[in-house]
């Protein structure tokens, strides 16, 4: 295993399940459901594309196979407020096209803080 993936794993375990902000996450995280899909895209609109062709593939296969998809964008949505953008026009996609009734969008971002919390914080 990359140490990239050891990283995220860690986060996953340590921070998404150990502080249960996704609790739906455990269920096909413990069975090995989970997609990875690291992208390499280097602009918001690339991330965009390739968000739409990871949903695709999750509502093709099985939830045998996948049950959710993890998206890392490595080098592109930095910006926290393109961020926002990009995935309130995939939460907006998702409706448009009635996927909403299938997959629920959970998003994560380094600068996101909950209310009152230090920029620190693991939360």
């Amino acid at each position: 295993m990359s140490a990239r993936d050891e990283r995220l794993r860690a986060w996953m375990e340590q921070a998404i399940l150990g502080l249960n902000l996704c609790p739906f996450a455990h269920k096909p995280w413990k069975h090995g459901l989970v997609r990875t899909a690291w992208s390499n895209a280097s602009s918001s609109d690339e991330a965009f594309d390739h968000a739409v062709d990871e949903l695709d593939r999750l509502l093709q296969a099985p939830p045998s196979e996948i049950a959710t998809t993890l998206v890392v964008f490595e080098d592109a949505l930095c910006d926290f407020y393109d961020f926002i953008d990009k995935m309130g026009a995939f939460d907006a996609l998702l409706e448009q096209s009635g996927a909403h009734q299938l997959v629920q969008l959970a998003t994560f971002h380094p600068e996101y803080l909950f209310a009152g919390e230090q920029p620190d914080a693991v939360s």
